[in-house]
């Protein structure tokens, strides 16, 4: 995922302020299309163009390597961006292009335009050092809304501490923190030197958010007295001034390295914030509640598809995939709707056994699109890993999931899942430890995510330990959470007390046991520990033929 660096100057006596940044950044572009440094490279005439075109059309999160490679150097859709440095090349060269234009020809230009190293969303930047916002006013919201992914801007942390010596470390975290949120899907991320003007002021959080163009903001302060150490961290809606999440850290450093701290402070808060139930998804899964739109925008899709993660009913799950099916039908090229849709696909089939088996079909071409259209989303690799599970292509899955963990491996719910799937794919030992690391990233994991550990408890014999697994499934009254307690109670010899857990589903419809057989099926690999789980259960009188 790569930065976004948009900026608005608020103050319009401020000097070089820009009435109208979009067409002020279009006249900039001409200009130095125009000048004898780009007259003699297509190439780059064609790169920065493109970069300033889908900048503009609020698309930062689709400025990878593959697709400028495909759009705008004419490759073909196998080209591997991971392996071929064509667009790492050109950027480069790009980059040093422009340097030497603002060294020459265009010195007195009124507006810069640039290309950080580390991705490719231009940078805009009046004469004086300013920013100029590339969208509207109100932040992470604009004429492009639906299109755009939220922003996110790490203000610098306060440090508490009496001894200026420890303002390093405040500001070693926050920088260590925009680079873990970075490598997130979907959201894009203020650079840190945008930031970094903030750092001695009074935070006025919406003038900040409409400065950066910001929809949400991370501050925490640090504060250190000899080896004790406290670290408070938040996440804060910029406009609203409401707090969306905050927690405390606090480290003993005679027992911990001072830079060890600092990067498990970052993996964590990133995953609090930008995994996909933290704290930024949520509140937009939030905010995405009974929209109707008729024609959403690309990104509206997105928003329904966290609204049904959290809430994972019926409604939700028709809205969110008709909004993703329409959101591809107007834009082939959306790489993460791609990989929802496939998802969601996959999810059904293995849930619902009236569905049919081209539905894995299906969601392969989906993945198998998503990731050709942008290799480096881990949400693409991941619903191609998912999808070959469920095929039960083992060797496919297996290296799909290493190349999506190795995209962020401190991304909390692809952590967990990819532990769950390869933990019952045979692999206990990593699958399992892979899980705990998620779990403990976020804890607003899945509680579906214990049915790993449960079966490995009762594969194992440890028939006590799978029962409190299965307590922490969900709420006690819940169909799935009754079964596995049941099948646990009967191997524990309880079988009375197992009846009676089975009792409401042995009343509930045909539909549900039906379901039960598909889910249990369908996810555990070892058909025979399938068939004495189900052979637990029918002793609890629940049968799920």
């Amino acid at each position: 995922m790569s930065e976004h660096l948009p900026g608005q100057r608020s103050d319009p006596d401020a000097a070089g302020a820009l009435p109208a940044p979009a067409d002020a950044i279009r006249a900039e572009l001409d200009r130095v299309l125009a000048s004898d440094e780009f007259a003699t490279s297509a190439r780059l005439r064609d790169m920065l163009r493109f970069l300033v075109d889908e900048s503009l059309a609020g698309r930062v999160a689709r400025l990878k390597g593959y697709r400028i490679a495909v759009e705008v150097f004419h490759r073909d859709p196998g080209f591997d961006a991971d392996t071929d440095p064509l667009v790492r090349i050109q950027a480069g060269r790009l980059r040093r292009a422009l340097d030497r234009y603002y060294a020459t020809a265009g010195a007195r230009d009124p507006l810069r335009i640039g290309v950080p190293k580390g991705g490719y969303v231009p940078a805009f930047t009046v004469a004086n050092g300013g920013e100029v916002a590339t969208v509207a006013t109100d932040p992470g919201r604009g004429p492009a809304e639906g299109t755009r992914p939220p922003v996110v801007a790490v203000l610098p942390f306060q440090s508490l501490s009496s001894d200026p010596e420890q303002a390093y470390f405040a500001e070693g975290l926050a920088a260590e923190l925009t680079l873990a949120l970075t490598r997130f899907d979907g959201m894009a991320v203020i650079a840190r030197q945008s930031s970094l003007q903030y750092r001695d002021q009074v935070p006025d959080l919406p003038r900040i958010g409409r400065e950066l163009g910001a929809r949400y903001l991370v501050l925490g302060s640090v504060q250190r007295l000899g080896q004790a150490m406290r670290i408070d961290a938040g996440l804060t809606d910029a406009a609203s001034r409401e707090v969306l999440w905050n927690e405390r850290y606090a480290f003993d450093l005679g027992e911990r390295d001072l830079f060890a701290v600092q990067d498990d402070i970052a993996q964590k808060v990133s995953a609090r914030v930008a995994g996909r139930y933290g704290a930024v998804f949520r509140d937009l899964g939030r905010g995405a509640q009974g929209q109707r739109s008729a024609v959403p925008g690309a990104y509206d899709a997105v928003l329904h598809f966290y609204h049904f993660v959290a809430e994972r009913s019926a409604g939700a799950g028709g809205r969110a995939r008709a909004a993703l099916e329409q959101a591809v039908a107007l834009d082939p090229g959306f790489a993460l709707a791609w990989a929802m849709l496939a998802e969601m696909l996959v999810d059904t089939y293995a849930s619902d056994p009236d569905a049919p088996a081209e539905s894995l079909d299906r969601a392969l071409a989906m993945a198998t699109r998503a990731v050709a259209l942008e290799p480096t989303c881990q949400q693409a690799r991941w619903a191609l890993a998912w999808t070959q599970f469920f095929r039960r292509d083992l060797p496919g899955f297996r290296a799909e999931l290493e190349r999506a963990i190795a995209l962020n491996p401190n991304a909390p719910y692809f952590l967990g899942v990819a532990g769950w799937a390869t933990a019952l794919a045979g692999d206990w030992e990593r699958g399992l430890a892979l899980l705990e690391r998620g779990i403990e990233l976020d804890p607003h994991y899945p509680r579906w995510f214990h049915f790993a550990h449960y079966v490995d408890r009762f594969r194992r014999g440890d028939y006590a330990a799978a029962l409190a697994q299965a307590t922490l499934m969900g709420p006690s009254d819940a169909p799935r959470v009754l079964a596995l307690e049941a099948a646990a109670l009967v191997r524990l010899g309880r079988r009375d007390e197992a009846r009676v857990k089975g009792a409401p589903l042995v009343a509930a419809d045909a539909g549900f046991r039906t379901r039960g057989r598909r889910i249990l099926q369908a996810s555990l690999l070892d058909g025979e520990l399938g068939e004495a789980l189900l052979s637990a259960l029918a002793e609890a009188g629940v049968d799920l033929d």
